[in-house]
């Protein structure tokens, strides 16, 4: 049995416009947008679809857009762009606010009033009873684009070249389990639901320490262009780009990498690790970027990133009726700077989720009263964590792309057309364990 329900959505936007020509050289223009959007989902998925446990969501798009165009002469032209962009998103489950644990009689939820909200439980063969536990989840994203494009036309060239700067701030929530996740399998009396009922838990979790990340990544990029018309037949299309796509780094260094040439957990700062209250068996095995000879981010910039592309078009009769065209480039992309976030960060020491299994002759141990029998012993010497790892030297990620086609006009408003496309991808992200003896490292798990 299931149920369905509406799911509202308002909206409202704003837009500016002021453009101005300040001299017969000089132009400036302005757009503002903001977008407000706020919505609900009854049935939001996962394995409860009771329409009770719903999501709500608020949030914000806005965009400020500044250009200035100015002549040189009529065919040197220079447009400066400068752009900021805010996003917002703020979703939060159902109940959320009211401190169910304390209702319920469950001790060890959180006391934070920005987090309670109703707990999740878990009784195998039933549906789920709560929302999903990764809520509430907040995000603010900032980018700040700067770019210049000047432009050249001589003869049978129209040259392009420019400069680009893409500075983010992406801030975001872990609050996973920050209310508890309670789980029932039927150890205790061979059905799940009289296991919950009776208050006996398989296991459970809680967040021990909430986290909020603040990511700082920045890109240049260079590009230079020609689009030669070489005969009256043929026109080619040439092009240069250079990206150096910076790894993201954590404001207040909370990032963690296991460096296996190393040996050790690498944390981006010593009052981080300080901060955390962590402390490990063997200190020998954590280290500081510093002492490890890496950058902030844990790891180096890529600065090989050079993409080739070239183009034509080609009338080999020197009518209109039958043209050749096609193409090859090479793109990279900012791929990396995610890998690493979902890598090296909301990991050990920095987010520590508390799991408790049942003692497997004591029923009385982990109950629904008291589901968190031991305290998080967060000061105290944490014999085995897991962390991530990433390579220090990551090869760029790009893409080649290439395509071929013949067109041919044959009369009655008809074409054909033939087409060839391809494409190969090189140096694509793969997760690893590193127990494994021939994993070419690159998202292990490794114990101190």
């Amino acid at each position: 049995m299931a149920a369905y329900g509406v799911s509202p959505t308002d909206s409202d936007s704003m837009v500016m416009k002021f453009d101005e020509h300040i001299s017969s050289r000089d132009s400036v223009s302005m757009r503002y947008t903001i977008a407000w959007t706020a919505n609900s989902n009854s049935t939001p998925g996962g394995t409860n679809n009771t329409g009770l446990f719903g999501t709500s969501n608020s949030g914000a798009n806005q965009l400020l857009g500044l250009t200035h165009t100015h002549l040189f002469t009529p065919n040197f032209i220079s447009e400066l762009r400068l752009t900021f962009t805010r996003s917002t998103s703020n979703q939060l489950g159902a109940f959320a606010g009211t401190d169910y644990n304390a209702k319920l009689g469950i001790l060890g939820g959180t006391s934070d009033p920005s987090l309670t909200g109703f707990p999740l439980f878990n009784v195998t063969g039933y549906q789920q009873i709560g929302p999903y536990n990764f809520l509430p989840f907040k995000y603010w994203l900032n980018s700040w684009p700067l770019a210049d494009t000047v432009t050249w036309v001589k003869g049978g060239h129209t040259v392009k070249a420019g400069l680009d700067v893409l500075h983010n701030q992406n801030i975001a929530t872990n609050y996973q389990n920050s209310n508890g996740t309670y789980n029932s399998t039927g150890y205790w009396t061979g059905q799940a639901y009289a296991d919950f009922l009776l208050g006996y838990l398989n296991s459970s979790i809680r967040l021990a320490t909430p986290n909020v990340i603040h990511f700082l990544t920045t890109s240049y990029n260079s590009f230079v262009q020609d689009d030669w018309k070489a005969t009256s037949r043929l026109t080619l299309n040439l092009g240069l780009r250079w990206e150096i796509n910076k790894p993201p780094i954590e404001s207040a260094g909370k990032l963690s990498n296991f460096v296996p040439s190393l040996g050790k957990a690498v944390i981006a700062s010593s009052k981080t690790l300080e901060s955390a209250g962590v402390a490990v068996s063997d200190p020998a095995h954590v280290t500081t970027a510093a002492e490890a000879g890496l950058p902030q981010s844990l790891v180096f910039t890529n600065y090989r990133a050079f993409a080739p592309r070239f183009g034509f078009a080609w009338r080999p009769f020197g009518g209109n009726k039958t043209v050749v065209r096609g193409g090859y480039g090479i793109f990279f992309g900012s791929a990396i700077q995610g890998a690493i976030r979902n890598t090296l960060s909301n990991i050990f020491p920095f987010t520590i989720t508390q799991t408790i299994n049942l003692n497997a002759s004591n029923p009385l141990y982990l109950t629904l009263a008291n589901p968190f029998p031991v305290a998080p012993n967060l000061s105290g010497s944490l014999s085995t964590v897991g962390v991530g790892s990433f390579e220090i030297h990551p090869p760029n990620a790009y893409l080649q792309s290439w395509n071929f086609t013949v067109e041919r006009e044959i009369g009655f408003s008809s074409a054909l057309k033939f087409g060839y496309v391809g494409s190969k991808g090189t140096h694509f992200g793969m997760p690893n364990n590193l127990h494994h003896p021939s994993s070419p490292l690159k998202n292990p798990k490794r114990n101190l």
